[in-house]
């Protein structure tokens, strides 16, 4: 039954000691891209990275607009633990 085809129009039989031919590429290899499409993704990556640049450059404007924040031990050492204003018992 290794012939080109059944007689019941089963797709044919392979033999495990020949190699049958891919009919399909792997999924493994890279698409072909056509040269729109690379343009299409390298300018895409680049805004990306501009967007990722500038994020940064506001958050550390930001950081700095809002000062040095007080060490915790600093920030409490007037006041014993507890509620604000609550005298200690």
């Amino acid at each position: 039954m290794s012939g080109p085809a059944s007689p019941e129009g089963l797709a044919p039989r392979i033999d495990s000691a020949r190699r049958a031919p891919l009919l399909m590429p792997s999924m493994t290899d890279s698409p072909r891209l056509t040269r729109a499409k690379r343009l299409e993704h390298a300018a895409r990556e680049a805004r990306l990275a501009q967007a990722l640049r500038d994020n940064l450059q506001r958050r550390k404007q930001q950081a700095r607009a809002r000062g040095p924040a007080a060490p915790p031990e600093e920030a409490g050492a007037d006041q014993p633990p507890g509620e604000p204003g609550e005298s200690p018992a």
